[in-house]
This record gives structure tokens, C-alpha cells and sequence, in this order.
């Protein structure tokens, strides 16, 4: 996650927000990656795992509504799915599920030995199942094809009545 703020009044709250999102996001992250039987890093630091990661992709957090329409307000609706989330999450959504296979029928996970399906994965972490739990799906993108994928992603999402957060430009995109 990469947090810009010009102004000095709000960047100590927000960099004290960015903080404790990124550590409850490597909390659910690995969670789910436990609960599915795969680990989440071989490495669980959460600064190393955190820094790889967001090296590696672009990062959207995917939610069930209602979320507030209000930008400041809708990240802390964000941060208190986040604090919920200590909890070990249930079973993927049956929507999350649903936007997966949409989104994987036009971009294809990467599967061992097929080159036709790498060339067109831009899925960091696979598969993505492992990255929904019951309130909220998390997706890293390969940053050489965010300008494509985000905005299709964002646009299936919203079509689904989802809400999404793009942790790199701090938007709320509503459905």
C-alpha cells in the first residue's frame, strides 16, 4: 500500500491509518491462507511479507455493501471490516465466488506448465479463492497489467453490487 498525503495535518492519522490497515491486512491474508491449507508467504513477517507484496502488485479490497459514499467515512467502515476480521473468516462469500469466476473466465489463473494461460494471468497470488473470506475479497494485480485489469475489475465488481477500495490510489469506487 502506498500512502501519499501533501498536507501535514492529516498525514500523521493517515499514516497511522495506512499502518494498521496494512497489519490487519497481512492478518486476513494469512488467515485465509491457513484456513485454505496453503501458506500465505514462507516468510510471515508482516513488514517482509507486506513490502513483497505491494512490490509485486496493485492491491483491491473488494466489499459487501453498505458501505458510506462519503471517502473518509467508507475507510473506516473499511478499517472496522478489517478489525472484525481478527476473527478467523468464514467461507468465501457466495458473491465474491461468483465475481472470481467472472473475472478468471476472461483472465485465467496460471496453471502449471501452460504458457498461453501466464501470458494473460495477472493474478499475484493465486489461486484467488485463498484471498476471499466472508466480508471481503482481496486481489493483487501484476502492476505490468493494472492499467488494463483494475478498471475491468472495478467495473464487474460494481456491476455486481460490490464495493471496491484501491489501496494504491486511496478511491472508493461505489457501484
Amino acid at each position: 500500500m502506498t500512502c501519499h498525503i501533501q498536507t501535514n495535518s492529516h498525514s500523521k492519522q493517515h499514516t497511522k491509518r495506512c499502518d494498521s490497515l496494512r497489519k490487519k491486512r497481512f492478518i486476513f491474508l494469512t488467515q485465509c491462507a491457513s484456513l485454505r491449507n496453503a501458506p500465505a508467504s514462507t516468510d510471515h513477517s508482516p513488514s517482509r511479507s507486506r513490502s513483497r507484496r505491494e512490490a509485486m502488485g496493485y492491491g483491491l479490497s473488494i466489499v459487501k455493501p453498505p458501505i458510506p459514499l462519503d471517502s473518509d467515512a467508507a475507510w473506516d467502515v473499511y478499517d472496522e471490516i478489517l478489525d472484525e476480521m481478527d476473527q478467523l473468516p468464514g467461507d468465501p462469500a457466495e458473491e465474491f465466488l461468483s465475481l472470481i469466476n467472472e473475472l478468471t473466465s476472461y483472465y485465467p489463473e496460471q496453471t502449471k506448465g501452460r504458457t498461453e494461460t501466464a501470458e494473460r494471468c495477472p493474478w499475484v497470488s493465486l489461486p484467488i479463492e485463498r484471498y476471499a473470506g466472508w466480508d471481503m475479497l482481496d486481489l493483487t494485480i501484476s502492476f505490468s497489467m493494472a492499467s488494463e485489469v483494475v478498471p475491468f475489475v472495478i467495473k464487474k465488481a460494481n456491476q455486481q453490487g460490490l464495493v471496491v477500495f484501491d489501496r494504491l490510489s486511496e478511491k472508493v469506487h461505489h457501484p
